[in-house]
């Protein structure tokens, strides 16, 4: 679950790999969660209803790119990967 508390580390987490995959999609909205073994995992949206349900389920986000980079700076993080796309 993402909350006030783990949010920077969250986004210190994102992998270079998962922002390139979701900022370069044509997806307008992202998936954003903690998997139940602990896993951070980014991802283009490309179903929305699923996505929805998924960030439901594990206690993440989902919102569009412009939504996560605001959140991202609200964080505090340093991820130079998500650094990138501001």
């Amino acid at each position: 679950m993402i909350t006030r508390d783990n949010v920077r580390d969250v986004f210190d987490a994102i992998t270079k790999e998962q922002v390139v995959k979701t900022m370069n999609s044509n997806v307008e909205y992202c998936l954003l969660e903690v998997l139940s073994n602990g896993i951070i995992y980014l991802s283009p949206a490309t179903n929305f209803k699923v996505a929805e349900e998924s960030a439901l389920e594990s206690g993440g986000i989902v919102c569009d790119k412009d939504a996560l980079l605001r959140l991202f700076i609200e964080s505090g993080s340093k991820n130079p990967f998500i650094s990138m796309y501001l």
